[in-house]
């Protein structure tokens, strides 16, 4: 779809898919160039990915269990 509709960047990725975000968001971050991944992931705190492991810093917590990642820039 990303391919489909021409999407040069995403700012920000809102998820919410009980429990099925690895299922939807590995594949997606081990094929998409590193360009393509979002700039801010806003995502339940539960969610079994390591985002450190590719590139996010967690900056924050919510009281309702999410959290917010942020792309760290290459070094």
């Amino acid at each position: 779809m990303i391919r489909e509709q021409n999407i040069q960047q995403i700012d920000l990725l809102k998820i919410d898919i009980e429990n099925a975000e690895p299922l939807a968001l590995n594949p997606f971050f081990e094929k998409a160039p590193r360009k393509l991944f979002p700039k801010m992931i806003f995502i339940e705190s539960d969610s079994d990915i390591n985002f450190a492991d590719i590139g996010y810093k967690l900056i924050a917590k919510t009281r309702s269990n999410n959290s917010i990642y942020r792309l760290e820039a290459v070094k």
